[in-house]
């Protein structure tokens, strides 16, 4: 086998076995932090603006301890003539169950989310509110994340989403044929479980992109909603 072909499945299997390997605590304060979701596409001609003013929350001041943003890449603008690598029909589903659960009206791209309602002002505005939701506390022990919430709501759905950044496609078909499309706070890989009593653990999901950054995104929400009810994020 050519060297051109064995040093691509290097790299992948040396991603594919990624471990962070990092022990690492984070918290949330009693107020309710802000999670802006966007939900976006490679197969959608209108959605790298909004992957562009997305990525611009890297450089916000209260990243991942006031707000946290995750990009969820759908699948349903594939059969458009670009398969977007990024997308899950996992997360198209949960863009759906939005709108079944009336948090929504109306299912696009690009479609920004914030704290489980329809935000088409694509502006980022703290809640001013100060709602007490309750404390999150996520301790990262080795490919394990443990998780607390101190409130009496139970049961209670707890999410892990691994984020990566800097991540890039060079789209040689469909609408944005020709293009080099730039993505930060994509969701590479979600895990979640139901429990009673307020606290998990669950397993770090594993990527086999190449980013060149990752980060981990936690929140609650109740088994009947996706709004989230508290989030917090860390870098990994």
């Amino acid at each position: 086998m050519r060297l051109s072909k064995i040093l691509p499945l290097l790299l992948l299997s040396l991603f594919a076995d990624i471990s962070f390997g990092k022990n690492l605590h984070f918290e949330s304060g009693n107020t309710q932090n802000t999670m802006v979701e966007l939900y976006t596409s490679e197969g959608c001609s209108s959605c790298p603006p909004a992957d562009e003013w997305f990525s611009g929350f890297k450089h916000h001041p209260q990243l991942f301890s006031e707000i946290v943003p995750i990009a969820f890449h759908v699948d349903y603008w594939d059969y458009i003539g670009w398969e977007d690598e990024f997308a899950n029909s996992a997360y198209s589903k949960r863009q759906t169950q939005y709108r079944q659960q009336g948090n929504i009206r109306q299912v696009y791209t690009p479609q920004v989310v914030k704290n489980g309602k329809d935000d088409r002002t694509f502006r980022y505005t703290h809640s001013l509110q100060n709602q007490i939701t309750g404390k999150l506390s996520v301790d990262v022990l080795d490919d394990t994340v443990n998780i607390s919430f101190n409130a009496k709501q139970q049961p209670l759905v707890a999410n892990v989403a691994l984020l990566g950044f800097g991540l890039e496609s060079s789209v040689t078909a469909g609408e944005n044929e020709d293009k080099i499309l730039k993505h930060d706070f994509v969701v590479l890989g979600h895990q979640q479980k139901t429990a009673n009593g307020n606290h998990w653990s669950i397993k770090l999901p594993q990527s086999s992109k190449p980013a060149k950054r990752f980060a981990l995104a936690v929140w609650v929400n109740t088994p009947n909603s996706l709004k989230p009810i508290q989030v917090i994020g860390s870098w990994l």
